[in-house]
């Protein structure tokens, strides 16, 4: 762990992802936040002085305060933050979170798949259904301020009437899906048939920070945009924020797409407007460029020039270590098909809850801690078989067996993806 100078200096701001994720928790904006902050045990000293999401929430409940706004509070003073990758990617959720980058010492760790969330932060993917709610609520609004909601209005509308003359030239490109897309001028064309062009962005774009401004800040007494709607909307002009920059030299690094398929589980023909990022440079180099130093860390960079080359940086300092396995003698990679007695080592859901299977894998991992002469380490697709195959074989006495070859310990690590 990384000891905190102070209660404020060294907090998580997973518990945002944690907290919608987990119904139980349900955030009251400011409630008390002052006391989680104040509280004891967060303070130097205390016995959660260097503290993870659980112990906020613990905080939180015993002193009926907010654990999702004390992390937000502490993390402007802190000098240590914890995030998931988008929390500083994603420009929109930066935003949100207020997130400030300029001049900060950023790391990011297993950084291998930094490429894809770059590329996936700069694009979107919008229903037909989706603008047409947002549409809605933007005519609604537009009744009471014309001057802000009018424009968007009108710009929703007009994408609308795009992708509706669009579909009928859509390419069939497997069942039951059709598709269309468009780079560089020919996307920056297509929009302007919309009527997002790059002279009217600017406007649109002031009137979009108006409207997302007003859905975050307002009263319950004032008119503004519902969540799902503002969200929309900052996805969409995020993106287009990127298309456009450059002066319209970025719509190469762009794909506008047009799909139109049939749904999988619902049924019933959708059509979506996507605005994919095709070069993460787009994304990554206006972080770079922002923050004082990045730190990219993970086992599997390599090779580090076209790794470079695909976020559009130049890394003053490469650092590429030999691995500690020396893969001719100490590594062998096999799959073991079957246990002892030729039972299939088949764990689907189908098999797993069977006791046969649970007993053969108790039995094939005896046998290996026989030969293996160090220790072993154990991952299992789930907590929930786990649990089972714990229960089972403490019941039949191969749990017995197997801490006659070795010290068990059942240890679950909670894994936070980068979403």
């Amino acid at each position: 762990m990384i000891p905190a100078q102070n209660s404020s200096k060294f907090t998580f701001l997973r518990y945002v992802a944690h907290a919608i994720s987990t119904p139980s928790i349900k955030p009251v904006p400011h409630r008390n936040v002052h006391k989680v902050k104040g509280h004891p045990s967060l303070q130097k000293g205390g016995c959660h002085e260097v503290h993870d999401i659980e112990d906020l929430v613990k905080v939180g409940q015993v002193v009926k305060g907010c654990s999702y706004f004390a992390a937000r509070s502490m993390a402007q003073d802190a000098e240590l933050v914890f995030c998931p990758y988008n929390y500083i990617i994603n420009p929109v959720i930066r935003e949100a979170m207020e997130v400030d980058i300029s001049g900060s010492i950023i790391i990011f760790d297993e950084a291998h798949n930094i490429e894809d969330i770059a590329r996936d932060a700069g694009s979107i993917d919008l229903g037909e259904e989706v603008l047409l709610h947002l549409q809605t609520e933007l005519g609604q609004l537009s009744l009471n301020d014309s001057m802000t909601y009018q424009p968007l209005f009108e710009m929703t509308q007009d994408i609308l009437s795009w992708i509706d003359r669009r579909k009928n030239t859509l390419v069939k490109r497997e069942f039951q899906n059709y598709f269309r897309c468009w780079t560089g001028d020919k996307a920056l064309k297509e929009l302007e048939e919309a009527n997002v062009s790059l002279q009217s962005f600017p406007i649109l774009q002031e009137c979009a920070k108006k409207a997302i401004r007003a859905a975050s800040e307002a009263e319950s007494d004032i008119a503004h945009l519902s969540g799902i709607a503002a969200i929309t909307l900052e996805g969409l002009f995020s993106s287009l924020n990127y298309f456009f920059a450059g002066n319209g030299t970025r719509a190469y690094d762009y794909q506008l797409a047009l799909q139109r398929f049939v749904k999988k589980d619902e049924g019933g023909w959708t059509t979506t407007f996507n605005l994919w990022c095709l070069n993460p440079a787009v994304v990554f180099k206006n972080i770079a460029e922002s923050s004082q130093s990045v730190i990219l860390t993970s086992g599997t960079l390599s090779p580090l020039n076209t790794f470079s080359s695909e976020l559009g940086v130049q890394f003053g300092t490469c650092l590429e270590a030999p691995h500690v396995i020396d893969v001719d003698s100490q590594v062998w990679a096999a799959a073991i098909a079957n246990g002892p007695g030729n039972y299939p080592l088949n764990a689907s859901y189908r098999t797993a809850d069977e006791y046969a299977f649970q007993d053969a894998v108790g039995s094939s991992l005896e046998e290996i801690c026989k030969i293996v002469p160090g220790g072993c380490l154990v991952f299992f697709p789930s907590y929930k078989l786990l649990d089972k195959v714990s229960t089972r074989w403490q019941e039949t006495g191969q749990w017995s067996q197997l801490n006659a070859q070795k010290s068990f310990f059942v240890g679950k690590v909670i894994y936070y993806p980068a979403w």
